[in-house]
């Protein structure tokens, strides 16, 4: 019965996926040349031909035009929660811009409880191991059907940058030619990039902040009120931001549930926004760039904030910042980041 209904999540997640023009793949395994490489029970790709980005450092894509969007963990029966947990590390490792774990509450036998117990495991775990935009669901959440195709929205205009981080001119003519790069795509991009996220937490948590202060000049103890995102969290600036914006049939997938969650879309600070600013276009962080000239911790600070905001990381730099690239590749799981040798511009 269990794996009965598994199987029929899988199948739903896969029609679901194709009422919305992706390609949806039951039992999938990305090329990977590990010891142990996961396979996940759907995944959902993004048909970016139109884009014009397969030659990108980084951008790994499937018959050169699908680009991995959403990867999908079932546990249509019961479960343990070390399985959960086992799902939550699979996740960790997807190249996917989306990340969903899903049980069928009800087929949980007697039990009936691997939706609350869920929700704690991927609330522990993220704070363990960081972040990953994970979405925790119940399939009774799922739509039924879904009618419109995702489309890609483009507005490709040039720009040009006027100084650098700082005011410094060393990086503007390794900006320009980064940017030649990205003008042979259709992406869109931005200079002293803000991601959204960063609102987006704020705004979940902002409530429960209400008359809280923070210490502004530890000697004085000056305190004030907590009223924005730049008093509570560090809003790093990412110098170069390419993606494009997604409308369509993945964000009704999104709203849906959004709706569904209830109460508990507070827990998705993604969903919350979607739900609570009747969003209807997203942007899609695909390329974060971090041009350093500089010593090598400055360059780790861009390395880790254009890493862990966008799908690709890059770290334009010269050849001594190397080292610490594939340091903390390694260490910090930073498998998503690039280091581009000015030289090879």
């Amino acid at each position: 019965m269990g794996k009965a209904s598994t199987l029929a999540i899988q199948d739903q997640l896969v029609a679901l996926g194709e009422q919305i023009g992706l390609k949806a793949i039951k039992e999938y395994s990305f090329p990977r040349k590990t010891a142990y490489n996961p396979r996940y029970d759907v995944v959902w790709f993004l048909n970016v031909e139109s884009l014009k980005i397969n030659h990108l450092t980084g951008v790994e894509l499937i018959e050169d035009q699908w680009l991995p969007l959403a990867t999908f963990e079932v546990e249509g029966s019961t479960t343990s929660s070390k399985n959960q947990v086992g799902n939550v590390g699979n996740i960790m490792i997807s190249p996917c811009q989306y990340h969903f774990m899903i049980v069928a509450n009800q087929e949980a036998g007697k039990e009936n409880d691997t939706y609350r117990r869920g929700v704690k495991i991927v609330r522990t775990m993220q704070q363990l191991m960081g972040e990953k935009n994970i979405l925790f669901l119940d399939a009774s959440m799922l739509p039924k059907q879904l009618e419109n195709p995702t489309i890609i929205l483009t507005n490709h205009e040039k720009n040009e940058r006027s100084k650098g981080s700082g005011g410094e001119t060393t990086s503007l003519p390794i900006a320009k030619k980064v940017i030649e790069r990205i003008e042979k795509t259709n992406l869109i991009y931005a200079f002293d990039f803000t991601s959204p996220d960063f609102k987006m937490r704020f705004n979940q948590v902002k409530s429960q902040l209400k008359g809280k202060k923070y210490t502004h000049d530890p000697v004085t103890n000056k305190r004030e009120d907590i009223k924005s995102t730049s008093n509570y969290y560090y809003c790093s600036k990412i110098d170069i931001s390419a993606g494009f914006t997604l409308t369509g049939g993945f964000i009704e997938f999104l709203k849906t549930i959004a709706k569904n969650l209830k109460k508990d879309v507070e827990l998705y600070p993604l969903l919350l926004h979607i739900h609570h600013e009747k969003i209807n276009e997203l942007y899609y962080p695909l390329l974060g760039i971090e041009i350093e000239t500089g010593d090598s911790k400055h360059a780790i600070g861009g390395l880790i904030n254009a890493g862990r905001l966008h799908q690709v990381g890059w770290l334009v730099g010269t050849d001594s910042m190397q080292g610490s690239v594939e340091t903390y590749q390694y260490y910090l799981g930073l498998r998503n980041t690039h280091y581009i040798p000015i030289n090879s511009l």
